[in-house]
């Protein structure tokens, strides 16, 4: 059901991009959804935050997400694992000792 709803605000977005873009608690309940124990689910919820969110650069990447999703990055399918490289690539640490935490 999660999944279904997801893939619904992407439907919306298509007809009506500023009901989503404008909506903070739409984009607030797809970022909680990226933390979904359903690896489908949060996949999904990385997609389509990406794809509204395009025009600003994407999804918002911090060092929190980029740890969340780096700790279940094996239980995503092939394709939702490219899609986890892709966000964590845009990641920049503002320290040197940060970077050695990710590694």
């Amino acid at each position: 059901m999660r999944k279904t709803a997801i893939m619904g605000a992407l439907k919306i977005f298509h007809t009506s991009p500023a009901n989503i873009r404008e909506n903070d608690d739409i984009l607030d309940r797809l970022y909680a959804l990226v933390c979904d124990p359903d690896p489908h689910v949060a996949a999904n919820a990385l997609l389509v935050l990406e794809e509204v969110l395009a025009d600003r650069g994407g999804m918002v990447v911090n060092r929190a997400v980029v740890t969340h999703l780096l700790n279940r990055v094996s239980t995503f399918s092939e394709h939702g694992q490219v899609t986890i490289l892709k966000i964590v690539e845009r990641y920049e640490e503002p320290g040197q000792a940060e970077m050695y935490f990710l590694v």
